[in-house]
C-alpha cells in the first residue's frame, strides 16, 4: 500500500510539473493591475470581493508548442464589467457569493475576451467557476481563438461535491488565450 501512495504522489508531481513548463517561462507582468470599469451595479449581498486574473497571449507552433506574445491589446468584457489592457496584464475581476437564494445560484454571466495586435487576433468566452477549484490559480488552461474551445487543464485541487456549492463563483486566476 505504501508504495502506491509513493508512486501516485510521484505521478502527481510530473503531472504539475508537465502542466506548469507546458508553455515554458512565463513573461513577468511589470504593469499595475488594472481595475475593471463596472458598467452595471452587482445586486446587494451577491458581490463577494475582488480576485487578481491574469491575461496571457500564446502563438502556437505545427507541433503544438505555445508561445507567449506580449504587447496584445485586450478588452475583457462581462455584463457586470469591462477592462482594457495589453498582454500579459493582471485585471481584478469580481467573486461572487453562490447560493441557492440567487437566480442559477448566483453564477455571473460569462466573460469576452477579445485581443488583437501584431497581426495576430482571438476571442473566447470564459464561464466563471467555483474560486479554488478548477481553473483557479491550480490550474493551468488555454482558450482557443473563435472557438471559446478550452484547451484541457490540470487541477491540482481535491473537488468535494458538497464544497463546490460553497466557493464563490470567479473567472479563475488565469486566461490563456492562443491567438491565431
Amino acid at each position: 500500500m505504501a508504495n502506491v501512495i509513493r508512486m501516485a504522489k510521484r505521478c502527481a508531481v510530473l503531472a504539475i510539473c508537465g502542466a506548469l513548463s507546458a508553455c515554458g517561462p512565463s513573461i513577468e507582468i511589470t504593469s499595475d493591475t488594472v481595475s475593471p470599469r463596472m458598467v452595471r451595479k452587482i445586486p446587494a449581498g451577491q458581490h463577494l470581493g475582488w480576485v487578481q486574473t491574469e491575461v496571457r497571449t500564446f502563438t502556437e507552433s505545427a507541433d503544438g508548442k505555445k508561445t507567449e506574445v506580449s504587447g496584445i491589446s485586450c478588452v475583457i468584457r462581462s455584463k457586470d464589467f469591462t477592462a482594457r489592457v495589453t498582454s500579459p496584464a493582471r485585471v481584478k475581476t469580481p467573486t461572487y457569493v453562490q447560493g441557492a437564494r440567487f437566480a442559477d445560484r448566483g453564477k455571473p454571466s460569462p466573460v469576452v475576451l477579445k485581443c488583437q495586435g501584431g497581426g495576430l487576433s482571438g476571442n473566447t468566452k470564459v464561464e466563471a467557476k467555483p474560486y479554488g477549484l478548477s481553473d483557479s490559480t491550480t490550474t493551468t488552461s488555454y482558450y482557443y481563438s473563435n472557438t471559446g474551445g478550452y484547451a484541457g487543464g490540470i487541477s491540482t485541487t481535491r473537488h468535494n461535491s458538497q464544497l463546490v456549492s460553497s466557493f464563490p463563483w470567479s473567472y479563475g486566476g488565469a486566461i490563456k488565450l492562443v491567438l491565431q
